[in-house]
């Protein structure tokens, strides 16, 4: 009997192929990208009657047809076959739908072992499946049951087994009376069910419903924004609370008036920088949960159809929402979760104008700018309007660019709609690990590059500061020396045709680290020092006496338009694969931005 097995679970979407292998590997698990591509992959080790199974999670698919980039990698696999047994998962109240790739996995020769998942769905709606006569007339093992059960991952396990043992004799074709046999009882074993299930289309025809589904629609995204700010927040203020301790702690142990390079190197450069971007940490993984429980109840795919009739008419698809709504929290896991959208083009349309959906490390830029300029009875709308523009210019640019360098026909949103059903905790917390995992791993590295370069920036070269100065005016000097100072003044002339100067423009450099740290950088400048928050009336109060109603506005405009943070940029090179998009992103970005602010204070200025 072998020792090790290797498996590939193969099935279409929302089959259940990812609850099955959360619980089969458990936490011995790894999640990559295939070579050249973004799409994810799964590989994991499970272990049974001491036999260790290597096992791959193949991309869901709905045939052999090899043109999307999921449908290519399986093609591929299957055609270099280095894996003992393949594991096909068919729905049990859909199996006319899913044997179709069964079949096609049998005419490969390919050694498999039939799972027919949802077995409890199915008997609730009245289906029952002969898996002795089914597997009779497959010629192949057939397993059933439901694949939150930890038993039938067992039964699986044990037929994986068995075929390895048989799999030389098994690598034959179907004949033309199996074929036949297999279709007919696939057809026979679905007639109590046509499309979704009755309970299901019961949801729907409220869900769906014309009048209601966009109010619906609305209400769930309010929700999951409420969940991840309402949760996300404490936890934000205390791991900010547990990074300002780290700092001060470590900062004492060169004792309070010590100006060592090492420890401004070590609190400013490594823990300031990291640990502010790092405590948005808990809204990132409460945003992947939230997505998670949306896409294991089957919502998720609703809401794609919903949005697909609007976002065609700017060359997107309904595809293309979740990632740009995704946006307003975080671009980086809203550039990730762009990998759903099958047409490489349209993908890429998407990750471009994902930015101009403002993040929320934008809000202390905007928090502080309107309360500073405009009328109290008139904030909220200002602040309505700065989120809509975005909207509006992420659509134009979306347009623009599938009408031009990402031009290709459109591809039809073609979606199965899933059973509504409750996801199990374990998945969820699977796959929120997973993929927040991922955020941390691919942005946290770039973060503390970008952190350290930036530290350098304002600390190189060193002020002759005179002894006795205040503590907030010597970090104001040394800024105002240091290299990206005199990059401020540099680039002043340009600045101050949207009406700033030098502060700004340093102020915008050190925002790439991190939007937010506009604000702590502007406090540093005016002499404030690095705590001013956009709450501080004091920094308010400066930005009154020295910009102009326009000024804000431009630098409003600015903020919102203008190229993302290092971890962005990092995040599109990873998963474009490729400097070249990054890149005319990071500069069309800031011109869009440069324009829109210049006009904006030339209009403003001859009007306010």
């Amino acid at each position: 009997m072998k020792k090790h097995i290797s498996v590939a679970l193969i099935g279409q979407p929302n089959v259940g192929k990812s609850t099955l292998f959360t619980l089969m590997t458990g936490v011995r698990q790894h999640i990559g990208n295939y070579p050249g591509v973004t799409v994810e992959r799964k590989e994991g080790i499970a272990l049974h009657n001491g036999i260790e199974f290597r096992i791959e999670d193949l991309p869901g698919i709905y045939a052999l047809d090899a043109t999307s980039p999921e449908e290519i990698i399986v093609h591929n696999a299957l055609t270099n076959w280095n894996h003992d047994v393949a594991v096909n998962l068919v729905d049990a109240s859909a199996l006319a739908r899913h044997l179709t790739l069964t079949l096609q996995l049998k005419d490969r020769g390919i050694p498999i072992v039939v799972a027919v998942t949802k077995n409890d769905i199915a008997l609730e709606e009245g289906i029952a499946i002969d898996h002795t006569k089914l597997a009779d007339l497959l010629g192949v093992p057939v397993v059933i049951g439901s694949a939150k059960d930890e038993g039938f991952t067992h039964a699986i396990l044990d037929a994986v087994v068995k075929q390895s043992a048989n799999s030389l004799g098994n690598k034959r074709h179907l004949t033309k009376e199996q074929r036949a046999a297999a279709a007919i009882a696939a057809a026979v074993s679905s007639t109590t069910l046509i499309g979704i299930g009755e309970r299901s289309a019961r949801i729907d025809r409220v869900v769906m419903h014309p009048i209601i589904q966009m109010p619906l629609f609305f209400l769930v995204l309010y929700l999951l924004f409420q969940m991840v700010f309402t949760l996300g927040d404490p936890l934000t203020g205390l791991l900010e609370g547990i990074f300002g301790w780290l700092g001060d702690t470590i900062g004492g142990l060169w004792g309070e008036q010590s100006n060592s390079l090492f420890k401004s190197f070590i609190v400013d450069g490594i823990i300031g920088g990291v640990g502010g971007v790092l405590s948005f940490t808990p809204n990132i993984f409460l945003l992947f949960f939230g997505i998670a429980f949306l896409e294991g109840s089957g919502y998720l795919a609703r809401m794609a159809v919903i949005m697909d009739r609007y976002l065609t008419r700017f060359g997107l698809g309904g595809r293309s929402f979740l990632p740009m709504f995704l946006g307003f929290g975080c671009s980086v896991p809203a550039i990730m979760g762009a990998r759903i959208i099958e047409n490489k083009w349209e993908r890429i349309a998407t990750m471009m104008v994902i930015p101009f959906m403002s993040c929320s490390a934008r809000l202390p830029v905007y928090v502080l700018l309107i309360s500073a300029f405009i009328p109290e009875q008139y904030q909220g709308l200002a602040m309505f309007s700065i989120y809509l523009w975005g909207i509006l210019m992420a659509l134009a640019v979306a347009m623009l660019l599938r009408k031009t360098v990402l031009k290709s026909e459109r591809t039809e949103l073609l979606i199965e709609l899933p059973r509504y059903a409750l996801p199990t905790l374990s998945s969820l917390a699977m796959q929120t690990w997973n993929r927040g995992k991922h955020f941390l791993v691919k942005a946290g590295t770039v973060i503390l590059a970008a952190s350290t370069l930036l530290w350098g920036a304002a600390t190189f070269p060193r002020a002759d500061i005179p002894g006795g100065t205040p503590d907030e005016e010597a970090v104001r000097i040394q800024v105002e020396q240091s290299v990206m100072g005199h990059i401020g003044k540099a680039i002043e002339p340009a600045v101050a045709l949207m009406g700033g100067d030098w502060r700004v423009g340093s102020a915008l450099i050190a925002g790439l680290a991190a939007k937010e740290i506009f604000v702590s950088q502007m406090g540093i400048l005016f002499s404030l020092g690095g705590e001013a928050t956009e709450e501080d009336e004091g920094l308010r109060d400066k930005l009154r006496e020295t910009y102009s109603p326009a000024a804000a506005i431009a630098l409003l405009l600015f903020s919102l338009l203008s190229a993302p943070c290092i971890a962005t940029f990092a995040i599109m090179r990873a998963e474009t694969m490729s400097w070249k998009w990054p890149i005319i992103q990071f500069v069309g970005m800031t011109l869009i931005a440069y324009l829109t602010a210049v006009l904006a204070y030339t209009v403003g200025s001859a009007v306010i």
